[in-house]
């Protein structure tokens, strides 16, 4: 490559001898080698995963660079009239070199995705579990599951399950704020909401403040009623087979009563599809977590929905 000394835009970084130029370019390597290591470093704890493209790529840089300084070492800048020109001979097989660094890079990010799912589903699955666990305690303690809804003496919803059961996760000091005998958007509640617990939060949905994905079935013969609670007595399919708690693909602030009414009538509401091919999780009434595909059946699906019809899901299930 070639600059012209006589123009004013490359006058300044060249100079007028080679030794100049040399220096300046041998500069600008310290610095970006400086930039690159401390994005491959950091600040020595371990970084979020999408950062590993980032990291990889400035990996490579970094060896490039070293390749590059080496080659300034031989004072490869000559001056030609009015012209500085820098010769760089690159070594055999450097251009297949660079073109497996681009692609490594690029093969990288679809890998971290994968990993990213998996560990948001790891996480769902520990959400699902706690909640199931702290549904059983609220069992014993009152002898029944919570009802889908806390409601007021006329049959009223007000506050969501996600609310009743907030002291068997270890929230009761959150749980204590609540004015129970309001509706989840009074003037008083409606402040609570940005204090959603993290376990309400799906780890591979879409962030959204305060809003959560996970749901349960109301009515219909489903395993919730909105104001009576449940025993487990009542789920004669049995609970290995029977759905407490879906990843549903629309959200509800976590705290208003909105569930997915069930009717053996109606469409099934969507489900979350934040795996990808369909998947979801579900918890079942005996604690258990599951992951559906996007196969199982609209026939198995209704079966695990309702506590005691007497059908069964099916081996897609």
């Amino acid at each position: 490559m070639s600059a012209d000394a006589s123009n004013p835009n490359v006058t300044g970084y060249f100079g007028a001898t080679p030794k100049q130029g040399l220096k300046l370019a041998k500069s600008f390597i310290v610095k970006t080698r400086h930039d690159l290591e401390k994005r491959i470093v950091g600040d020595g704890q371990l970084a979020d995963l999408d950062q590993l493209p980032e990291a990889a790529a400035s990996l490579f840089g970094l060896g490039l660079l070293n390749r590059v300084d080496e080659y300034l070492a031989s004072s490869p800048i000559a001056k030609d009239g009015n012209s500085l020109r820098l010769a760089v001979k690159l070594p055999t097989g450097a251009g297949a070199i660079v073109s497996m660094g681009a692609i490594g890079v690029a093969l990288l990010v679809p890998a971290v995705q994968k990993v990213r799912e998996a560990a948001g589903r790891t996480q769902s699955v520990n959400n699902l579990k706690q909640m199931a666990l702290a549904m059983h305690v609220y069992h014993d303690a009152k002898r029944v599951f919570s009802p889908a809804a806390i409601c007021d003496a006329n049959g009223k919803p007000l506050l969501s399950w996600r609310v009743a059961i907030l002291p068997y996760i270890e929230h009761n000091q959150l749980y204590q704020q609540f004015k129970l005998d309001e509706s989840w958007d009074s003037e008083h509640n409606r402040k609570l909401i940005a204090q959603m617990p993290p376990i309400y939060a799906v780890p591979a949905a879409p962030a959204k403040p305060g809003e959560t994905h996970y749901r349960v079935f109301v009515g219909g013969g489903a395993g919730f009623d909105l104001a009576k609670g449940t025993r487990i007595t009542d789920i004669t399919d049995g609970t290995s087979n029977t759905i407490m708690i879906v990843e549903a693909a629309d959200s509800v602030p976590w705290t208003k009563p909105e569930e997915l009414v069930y009717d053996a009538k109606k469409p099934l509401p969507r489900f979350g599809n934040f795996y990808g091919s369909g998947m979801f999780l579900v918890a079942l009434f005996d604690g258990s977590v599951r992951t559906l595909s996007g196969k199982v059946t609209e026939q198995s699906l209704r079966a695990a929905i309702t506590r005691g019809a007497g059908d069964l899901a099916g081996n897609d299930f």
